[in-house]
């Protein structure tokens, strides 16, 4: 971010001027977390992935304290969701003052302060620091991340019952491991045919790029979109034969169906590190890398667990179509 439009961000409290942008600076990074804590009113929102949960254990732990105290003397409100594991589970049982809800499998961060300000980190690979962050106090943007942070919590299991679980019960288990993506690709084109009217795609471009010269996967997605299916691709990158493949999908379809293909894609988020396919609300199908070269695939029906995902993937896609904006400005 610009020097002097930081320097006028952080004078305001966050409120000005209108901000969406990355931030590569780790000296603007602190400062800007420090400032939240300095002019916050209402209270944090917050989600953390596992990454951001050993960055706030492993860098942050002395923050709690200083967080404690200022919550006590505001009477702040901290909405925190977060995997709850039998690893961890003592940390965050000694979290003061905080709401905690539970939620299985969150892979993204991100922070809301006083309903008015959005940030969240981004991690490259194995980095146990964040490189970046994206930060916007774009009124309609924070609007729709607002909403999106109070449909995951309504799905979240408060700490109290989530310690139950842990205590009585042994979480059932939705994946298998596959030994050579030949074998998950069978899977996600047998898993194709389920989408009756929408099918969401979120990817990293190296996954896609196995299927960069894959006719058949390319054929059933064209099958879907000619049958009037709403598809949404959203990745964290782009080539040539992405971009070739999905232009011979539209480009051979009738103009009238050509919005049922959407797509978006940024380098400027991290990497997203796994495919994840959703159908028609009911269903979702992730892919992950695994140890030792192999693949982790995971079958969600569960109502919840879908309904998450579909909320996340709608995270991503505020926040790439935000950028957009903003370089189109």
């Amino acid at each position: 971010m610009e020097v002097a439009t930081f320097k006028q961000l952080i004078e305001s409290g966050q409120s000005f001027p209108e901000v969406t942008d990355v931030i590569y600076d780790a000296n603007q990074m602190e400062k800007l977390i420090l400032n939240s804590v300095d002019v916050v009113n209402i209270g944090f929102d917050t989600i953390w992935d596992k990454k951001i949960f050993n960055f706030h254990f492993n860098y942050l732990r002395e923050g709690f304290d200083v967080l404690e105290k200022v919550i006590e003397e505001r009477c702040l409100r901290i909405r925190l969701i977060v995997e709850t594991t039998p690893e961890n589970i003592e940390f965050i049982n000694n979290i003061k003052y905080y709401e905690i809800r539970h939620l299985d499998s969150i892979r993204t961060n991100f922070g809301i302060m006083d309903e008015r300000a959005y940030m969240l980190w981004v991690f490259h690979e194995d980095g146990q620091k964040p490189e970046q962050a994206f930060f916007s106090n774009s009124i309609s943007l924070v609007k729709k991340q607002q909403m999106l942070f109070d449909k995951i919590w309504k799905l979240g299991i408060p700490l109290r019952e989530r310690n139950s679980q842990l205590e009585n019960e042994q979480m059932p288990e939705f994946h298998k491991i596959l030994v050579n993506f030949a074998d998950a690709r069978t899977e996600i084109m047998t898993y194709l045919d389920h989408s009756k009217r929408e099918l969401l795609i979120l990817s990293s471009i190296k996954m896609l790029d196995y299927f960069a010269d894959d006719d058949l996967f390319w054929l059933k997605l064209s099958v879907l979109y000619r049958k009037g299916v709403l598809i949404k691709l959203l990745t964290d990158g782009y080539n040539r034969s992405l971009i070739y493949q999905l232009n011979k999908i539209t480009n051979d379809a009738p103009m009238k169906t050509h919005d049922h293909f959407q797509i978006g894609y940024s380098t400027k988020l991290g990497n997203i590190d796994e495919f994840v396919l959703i159908t028609d609300n009911k269903e979702a199908l992730e892919l992950t890398y695994a140890d030792l070269n192999q693949y982790k695939i995971s079958f969600l029906n569960d109502k919840n667990h879908v309904l998450v995902q579909e909320i996340l993937f709608e995270k991503y896609w505020n926040e790439v179509n935000s950028l957009e904006i903003m370089h189109n400005n």
